[in-house]
């Protein structure tokens, strides 16, 4: 069992945040052939009304444009490009690798983050829930077939209803302690679904099962 567990969940090379290198919390951004949507994408996460150092991390495997608008037009965006299309949870742990935070926020590039984002996500993990996620909501409601997608990915993740623990939560939209990832390794990188494409947004919030969660837009 133990090797399974460490197959699916693989040992991160952590890097320890601690002065001077640490901040509050890190942003980790899978990213694949994202061009249409990176710039409203960075621009949500670099407009935090948030107080303290955060870092924004983009690991990017695209063969579109995507690396020279986030290189030319977001400069400081850490951005890790791999020369080969790579999976969300093997870019996810590159990112991870590469943080200096005590927290670790994971966002898609296809989502709009509220302007309270960072702060809410900070609050819910300082009151002890090392695991944080968020509501959900659609971002171009015009399209029935992004309305399609959307439910049947999203449905339980709309944004209704108190603060509550459930039993999952998206990727799209969660935060961890960095603890999470010492003590149990990194996101699964063989087995994970295709994501149905539509840009999506949130408000509200919704509970890890840990704690609390802010939701995203």
């Amino acid at each position: 069992m133990g090797q399974l567990v460490r197959q699916v969940f693989p040992t991160l090379d952590l890097e320890p945040p601690g002065p001077p290198r640490s901040v509050a919390i890190s942003v980790v951004i899978p990213c694949y052939n994202a061009a249409a949507t990176i710039r409203a994408t960075l621009s949500s996460v670099l407009a935090q009304e948030f107080d303290d150092e955060y870092e924004v991390i983009v690991v990017d495997s695209s063969d579109d444009e995507t690396p020279a608008i986030i290189a030319q037009e977001f400069p400081s965006i850490k951005l890790i490009h791999c020369a080969q299309r790579t999976d969300p949870g093997t870019a996810r742990n590159l990112g991870i690798g590469r943080s200096r935070g005590e927290i670790i926020a994971c966002l898609d590039a296809d989502c709009v983050a509220p302007a309270d984002w960072l702060r809410r996500i900070v609050a819910a993990q300082r009151g002890r829930h090392p695991i944080v996620g968020g509501s959900v909501e659609i971002g171009n409601p015009e399209r029935m077939l992004a309305w399609a997608g959307f439910l049947g990915e999203f449905r339980e993740f709309i944004g209704t209803g108190d603060p509550r623990l459930v039993g999952h939560l998206p990727t799209c939209n969660i935060s961890y302690h960095r603890t999470i990832f010492e003590n149990h390794g990194g996101f699964p990188t063989a087995f994970y679904h295709k994501k149905i494409s539509c840009f999506i947004g949130g408000s509200g919030s919704t509970e890890s099962p840990y704690g609390s969660s802010p939701g995203s837009r």
